[in-house]
């Protein structure tokens, strides 16, 4: 429970406490005002109410059952006016009590609660830890080979990135996405696009097994972020195209996917984007990437932090 919700506890806690016990003071007064007015015959002679603070006197001694017989009543309604205080009395004491009771009962169960929130938060974050430990791999490979896919074979440094993460990259630099991946930890002459693929198949796949496993009720954002990045990489899934153009060829021994680099290398910037099967795909992959590539090096600093806080 956060200091605001602590706070705001207490403050309900104490108004829903004194409630009933301004009643029972309000009792007291509004009783002494009557009894003033009543005059002395309705009251015994050696001791009758002759003012306010008399009778003020005989409506606390009345309400609170003390009864020192000083002062009583001698006339019918009198007496029922005494009996009708004492029964208020008795009634705004006990429910004072009561709101005592429960608010004390109210401030031992919140606090359980947040006891047992705490315990929760803790056990899905060793979870999520456990997992992200995981897919940490798999994150690392996807970021990798959206390097190489969106970065042409004449840009390529000797060594990617720290974070792995290509941040200015256009259209027009996918076009070596048929061109061998160059990677020795991986199968170095298969296709840049084959690689990027089957590497964003097991991430996705990861990232449903944690949202499948997890609450994200107690993973501050990170369950939102992970299906947000996994929506993404599902909307745009074009493996089943790409690998189509990777294995047809023309008459001319060229594949659907030379043409589609060709048109790629030769887009420029403005110019609008017509959807046919040859290079539509890579456009929406590369609108993707643009989504997905800085909320997955949100999601590592987060996951991060998130795993550190317990």
């Amino acid at each position: 429970m956060g200091t605001q919700g602590v706070d705001d506890f207490y403050i309900r806690m104490k108004i829903r406490k004194f409630r009933f016990a301004w009643c029972f003071l309000a009792t007291i007064i509004v009783f002494a005002v009557i009894f003033t007015f009543l005059g002395e015959e309705h009251w015994n002679a050696e001791h009758p109410v002759e003012d306010f603070w008399s009778a003020l006197y005989f409506s606390v001694v009345s309400i609170t059952t003390l009864g020192f017989g000083d002062m009583f009543p001698v006339s019918g309604i009198a007496r029922v006016l005494v009996c009708a205080e004492c029964i208020l009395g008795l009634i705004f004491m006990g429910l004072f009590l009561n709101d005592i009771s429960a608010a004390q009962a109210e401030k031992v169960s919140e606090i359980e609660r947040g006891k047992n929130e705490e315990e929760l938060r803790a056990k899905e974050i060793e979870k999520y830890k456990i997992r992200f430990r995981a897919m940490r791999r798999k994150l690392d490979m996807f970021l990798s080979n959206a390097y190489l896919l969106t970065t042409p074979m004449d840009k390529r440094d000797d060594e990617m990135p720290d974070d792995l993460i290509n941040r200015h990259f256009t259209f027009n630099d996918l076009h070596d996405f048929n061109q061998p991946n160059l990677l020795v930890s991986q199968n170095y002459m298969e296709k840049t696009i084959e690689v990027f693929l089957r590497s964003e198949k097991r991430l996705y796949e990861d990232m449903t097994e944690i949202l499948k496993t997890t609450d994200g009720d107690y993973l501050d954002g990170v369950h939102t972020l992970i299906e947000e990045i996994a929506d993404d990489i599902d909307d745009n899934d074009f493996s089943e195209a790409i690998l189509f153009q990777l294995k047809t060829k023309s008459k001319d021994g060229k594949s659907m996917a030379d043409a589609a680099s060709e048109i790629i290398k030769n887009f420029k910037e403005g110019d609008e984007v017509v959807p046919t099967v040859l290079h539509y795909p890579y456009y929406c992959i590369y609108h993707m990437l643009l989504r997905v590539l800085p909320k997955i090096a949100e999601l590592k600093e987060r996951s991060t932090q998130l795993i550190n806080s317990i």
